[in-house]
């Protein structure tokens, strides 16, 4: 199993902070999610930190339950759980509605505005034919890796 280089950092920063405070722990699988989530959370009363991934996320929460550390959560992206399917990951994680940003920006009526701003060769709609045909691929090595424990 490959080993995150910051998750060492990350979890003795929580211990850390969990011996001087009672602050609530909320992960999340970027930093770009961490910040995003940052508004809606009191800086004094919830540590949020970035666990590089979903998998990080999962693996800091098995960690810290193993641990006994209360008070933690995590927020995941639900990627395709509820097409697959798929049971809530983790018992303090948190599945977010909709699948990851990238989709939900993919699908949302803001990219027709973009391209007709943008002056793009071709319309939304054959954009989205063309980002999802150049995914799919991609995500389905990454839904059998997952599968194989890879």
């Amino acid at each position: 199993m490959r080993k995150e280089p910051g998750a060492d950092v990350l979890f003795n920063t929580i211990m850390m902070m969990r011996m001087r405070s009672r602050r609530t722990v909320l992960l999340a699988e970027s930093s770009v999610d961490a910040a995003f989530y940052q508004r809606f959370v009191s800086g004094n009363d919830c540590f949020l930190g970035d666990a590089v991934g979903r998998s990080g996320v999962l693996r800091m929460l098995d960690k810290l339950t193993a641990y006994s550390v209360p008070a933690c959560g995590g927020i995941v992206d639900a990627d395709a759980d509820y097409a697959l399917g798929c049971p809530k990951p983790h018992l303090n994680a948190y599945r977010t509605q909709e699948t990851d940003k990238e989709t939900t920006i993919i699908d949302s009526p803001a990219l027709d505005v973009f391209c007709a701003a943008a002056g793009a060769s071709m319309s939304a709609d054959d954009l989205r034919v063309v980002l999802y045909t150049a995914a799919f691929p991609l995500g389905a090595i990454r839904r059998q890796g997952a599968r194989e424990g890879l």
